[in-house]
């Protein structure tokens, strides 16, 4: 079987996964999913695999301690109409970012080297991702790699034209911590 043949055949796994119906089955196919992204980021299948992976993160049953995302805050205008959003990682761990909307995007942001438990001890070298998007009404999603005990963040976001939005992403103590503005200025 070519490596081709493979993947098609994984890729349509998961979405079998999906089709069945069954709520339990949504966890076996976002681990299909996001082993097929890790490993094949750039393979022409991986579009179609970020939509599906979407939509089983959106799907998937919420656990009871589901962590809520607010909008994140409106940095400047941008000045030329578009829509951005920063976003800084710093934890030790890859966090993987779903945006769901006008438009799909799904992005890894690296973790911090030189970040501890405490956000305090990351000032320096950040990993920043910086996403343009087209406005309107987003399902957002940010999760760990690597991490399955640590909660997903959800949220839905409203992001304007001609805005600039920044947030900072760590975990400590088992959990995301948004809004660490206070630690270090965006």
């Amino acid at each position: 079987m070519s490596l081709h043949s493979f993947l098609i055949n994984y890729v349509n796994k998961g979405f079998d996964l999906l089709l069945s119906g069954n709520q339990g089955i949504y966890s076996q196919a976002i681990e299909f999913y996001e082993k097929f992204l890790d490993q094949f980021p750039e393979h022409k299948l991986a579009k179609d695999v970020e939509q599906n992976y979407a939509k089983a993160l959106h799907n998937e049953p919420k656990p009871n301690k589901t962590t809520i995302l607010s909008t994140p805050r409106e940095e400047e205008l941008t000045g030329d109409g578009s829509t951005v959003v920063k976003i800084r990682n710093i934890s030790p761990v890859k966090i993987r970012i779903i945006f769901d909307g006008p438009t799909l995007l799904v992005k890894v942001l690296e973790p911090c080297q030189s970040c501890q438990k405490s956000p305090k001890a990351c000032l320096g070298n950040i990993p920043l991702g910086s996403y343009a998007v087209p406005p309107g009404q987003y399902k957002v999603i940010v999760k760990s790699i690597g991490d399955d005990k640590v909660t997903p963040y959800i949220g839905s976001w409203m992001l304007s034209s001609n805005t600039s939005y920044n947030e900072c992403f760590s975990i400590q103590d088992g959990g995301f911590l948004s809004r660490l503005k206070k630690f270090m200025s965006l």
